[in-house]
């Protein structure tokens, strides 16, 4: 069976808000916003913790961005698309999860410097929850990040992560800012 979508409009509604405040360099920008609509997947006999996609971001260009042109823009400028599983939007029940999830990809959402063409923003940060359970922050970049989300506490709804298994196993985990004490 194909993929289904449908129009993500509360999704948009919070993104229109986001933009204002925090993403003005999207306020002209074209973006459709929509779901993804499938029937769940078996989990993987090789990787049965792998976590079900929440989303991405697309740049729609070239052939696709002139087949979805629209009256204001009949030529077809490329221009975003935020895809989001549904099954997981559904699973986020409060109001301040979803408008961290549409923010983390809108901060996805940059235009080139020079020709103003929309594309994806690479990640501040890559890391693995198991090294950072086993080290912490041990570098410039993942403690930025660690300290940014110590003001916030949301309460979390994925399942068991392997950083739990890892601090089980003996591994310690640092406090942003806490010294490094090696064992």
């Amino acid at each position: 069976m194909a993929a289904q979508f449908d129009v993500a409009s509360p999704v948009q509604f919070i993104a229109k808000r986001l933009i204002n405040d925090h993403h003005p360099h999207l306020q002209k920008q074209r973006i459709e916003y929509l779901y993804l609509i499938d029937k769940p997947k078996k989990q993987s006999k090789k990787n049965p913790k792998k976590r079900e996609p929440v989303g991405e971001v697309k740049v729609i260009t070239g052939l696709n961005a002139y087949l979805a042109g629209t009256t204001d823009d009949p030529f077809g400028e490329p221009f975003f698309v935020l895809l989001l599983n549904k099954r997981v939007w559904d699973k986020f029940d409060d109001e301040r999860r979803r408008e961290a999830l549409v923010d983390f990809f809108l901060c996805r959402m940059i235009l080139d410097e020079k020709t103003g063409a929309p594309k994806k923003r690479e990640f501040d940060v890559q890391a693995y929850s198991a090294n950072v359970a086993r080290y912490g922050p041990w570098y410039e970049d993942l403690e930025e990040l660690l300290d940014a989300g110590e003001q916030y506490k949301l309460p979390l709804i994925a399942g068991p992560s392997s950083t739990k298994k890892a601090v089980k196993g003996g591994a310690r985990i640092r406090k942003p800012g806490a010294p490094h004490s090696p064992r």
